[in-house]
């Protein structure tokens, strides 16, 4: 799970309280008590930079304002995220969504481009590092500015984006993409998961051909004893329970699935 980036020479390190954390294969960093409360630090390694592509590391706030990261090495290829740990009402240690995280864009020639989101989550005191490509997708060259059809709604990324590119021949034509598939002929109790965020810690199925779509968080899935609880889109799930929303966050789901889990 953790490879990917290092395939794009993005060496990601981790520490807690100054001293190395060596992930394990799925990212398990370890558990931490309430007599280790502090902070991880992310450090991330850019070796990637080329003519034809750009590697920038950024964070975005709650409300999707969008803010580059300081480098810390003459070259500018070493950027490091600190991640404070805190204390939940019911008394374990986590870390909270968005500042467990850091975003990082791979920019190519021409307007192609991914923004991986990397991240320290936690379920049940254990500590996970994860790493997640949540966009994939190419600019346009509009008449008004840059076009990006699937971030269209985020305004601040593409002003974030475009003086990476004013030098770049982008094409000037563009396809809207076509609208995620439908949940077709389910029975009752099933899904299809539309996507899940690593760093959120959640996600979003649907139900029927109507759209209707249930939200499903880590807790709602049926544990795996040491594994970290997560979906990816396109599995296909079963659940037993489908309940209204009654969360005080401002949020637009009506329904969250629990005890969910994926059909072989």
């Amino acid at each position: 799970m953790l490879k990917d980036l290092g395939k794009r020479g993005i060496n990601l390190k981790v520490w807690f309280e100054g001293k190395e954390v060596n992930p394990e294969e799925d990212g398990y960093l370890g558990e931490y008590s309430q007599y280790s409360q502090g902070s991880f630090q992310l450090s991330c390694q850019l070796s990637c930079q080329t003519e034809s592509r750009q590697t920038v590391c950024f964070t975005v706030d709650g409300k999707k304002n969008i803010t580059p990261m300081k480098n810390h090495e003459a070259p500018g290829s070493l950027f490091r995220k600190k991640v404070p740990i805190e204390r939940a009402a019911n008394g374990v240690f986590t870390t909270k969504y968005p500042n467990n995280n850091f975003r990082i864009l791979v920019l190519e020639t021409g307007g192609n481009f991914e923004i991986w989101e990397v991240a320290v989550v936690s379920q049940d005191g254990m500590f996970f590092l994860t790493e997640q490509l949540t966009y994939q997708s190419r600019l346009f060259q509009g008449d008004n500015g840059i076009l990006c059809p699937e971030l269209e709604k985020w305004p601040q990324f593409l002003e974030f984006i475009t003086p990476l590119v004013e030098n770049q021949s982008l094409l000037s034509k563009h396809q809207t993409p076509p609208p995620a598939a439908a949940a077709k002929n389910l029975p009752r109790g099933q899904g299809i998961v539309l996507w899940w965020n690593l760093a959120m810690q959640m996600g979003a199925i649907g139900l029927d051909e109507k759209g209707t779509v249930a939200r499903v968080h880590w807790k709602g899935i049926k544990s795996k004893l040491g594994n970290l609880r997560k979906l990816e889109a396109g599995q296909l799930v079963k659940f037993e329970k489908l309940l209204p929303v009654t969360s005080s966050r401002n949020t637009s789901f009506k329904l969250e699935a629990r005890e969910v889990e994926v059909i072989p």
